[in-house]
């Protein structure tokens, strides 16, 4: 392909040399150049010159404040950034609008704690805003690290381009999510993991199987086509609390449909996925029952 540029960024830490992108961006540059560009935490002066531009003052003014964040940190840009907000929930930071400026507790600021992990600080975040809104992130978390406006509607029920919605303008606001155009992106993938852990672990299906569940009864016949991915990805995670077996007919036949619009796109090994999911649904007299739809599964799946 020629005139096409890539770019893309993956963790040092998460990747080593037997990892297959490590491999796959050996054999890669082989025959096309690779630039690799190492990205690391924000310096002490670059943090202090974030800080001053947050704050609208000078430098000289944001010193202190920036060597705190600094070293309580390590010049993390996520959680400085988080850190610096949580100053300002708890009034730690605060302006004052006799002088029209900010000003913080430096003392307040060296007794607060900040969690080793950046996921923690963002639970915590996450836990102060409203039950709508980290309904909204907790859902938004299963489907994956973005999101359809439609697609996001069918979830909550509600149609976004109709009016205000107060809870996820809230989140958008906090800086969580990130809206472009008609897609809400979270912020950084942290936040969507901060997110699903607040869903307790032995509940995590159940949900899945209740996102799966609203896009078919929101979405039209003629929507259904472009979520038939995310509704069965997210009702198959729930199988095991589907006991009625109409219901499990019904998602073996949404298997099915995914699979073979997988095999359209030529996206083979996630359609075999679909059709085996489809057969696992399928109760032992099913060639009796419902022959068409066994005979459909089996022989796309061979």
């Amino acid at each position: 392909i020629k005139n096409f540029l890539f770019v893309g960024a993956f963790r040092d830490d998460e990747v080593n040399d037997e990892h297959p992108l490590a491999c796959q961006l050996k054999f890669i540059g082989e025959s096309v150049p690779i630039t690799r560009i190492k990205t690391t935490n924000i310096s002490k002066t670059s943090l202090n010159d974030f800080v001053s531009d947050v704050l609208h003052m000078p430098p000289s003014s944001t010193t202190s404040l920036a060597e705190l964040v600094y070293r309580k940190t390590g010049g993390n840009g996520l959680i400085a950034t988080q850190f610096i907000q949580t100053l300002w929930y708890e009034g730690s930071l605060y302006f004052l609008l006799d002088s029209n400026k900010w000003t913080w507790d430096i003392k307040a600021v060296e007794a607060k704690s900040i969690p080793e992990d950046a996921v923690e600080l963002l639970v915590e975040k996450i836990l102060q805003l409203p039950s709508a809104a980290r309904y909204i992130l907790q859902y938004l978390s299963c489907i994956g690290s973005s999101c359809h406006e439609s697609t996001l509607g069918l979830i909550t029920g509600q149609v976004l381009v109709s009016g205000p919605f107060p809870a996820l303008d809230l989140i958008i606001e906090e800086g969580l999510l990130i809206k472009e155009g008609i897609e809400y992106k979270f912020a950084h993938d942290q936040i969507q993991l901060a997110a699903y852990s607040l869903i307790p672990v032995n509940k995590r299906d159940c949900v899945h199987l209740q996102i799966g569940s609203m896009i078919l009864k929101h979405a039209s016949k003629e929507r259904m086509d472009s979520v038939i991915f995310i509704a069965v990805d997210q009702l198959n995670r729930g199988t095991k609390f589907i006991t009625d077996e109409d219901q499990k007919v019904q998602l073996a036949n949404l298997n099915l449909r995914a699979g073979e619009k997988a095999m359209s796109l030529g996206t083979f090994s996630s359609a075999v996925a679909y059709l085996k999911s489809g057969i696992d649904l399928l109760e032992r007299d099913s060639w009796a029952k419902i022959y068409d739809l066994s005979l459909q599964l089996h022989s796309s799946y061979a």
